[in-house]
């Protein structure tokens, strides 16, 4: 039986909220690899969009080693305010 050098998957986002100083609590998704970070990278979506987004790009990171961060910017994805603005 031959071994294969396919990487597991990693482990999907956390998914969390921040309070910021004006009360508002924005949503935000981390993912973590497995070992050690190599470094942490922070992402920001368009205005159109919203973190679940970048999942695909946030995991490709992971695999390298490295911590990733995003948030929903108000009023997109699972934050609170005016949608879209």
């Amino acid at each position: 039986v031959g071994m294969t050098d396919r990487q597991p998957s990693p482990a999907p986002p956390g998914e969390l909220r921040a309070v910021l100083r004006d009360g508002t609590e924005i949503f935000y998704r981390m993912w973590e690899p497995d070992g050690p970070a190599r470094g942490a990278l922070v992402l920001f979506h368009r205005g159109h969009e919203h973190s679940a987004r970048y999942d695909e790009f946030a995991r490709s990171l992971v695999a390298s080693g490295f911590r990733v961060f995003a948030w929903d910017q108000r009023g997109h994805g699972r934050s609170p305010g005016v949608r879209g603005h």
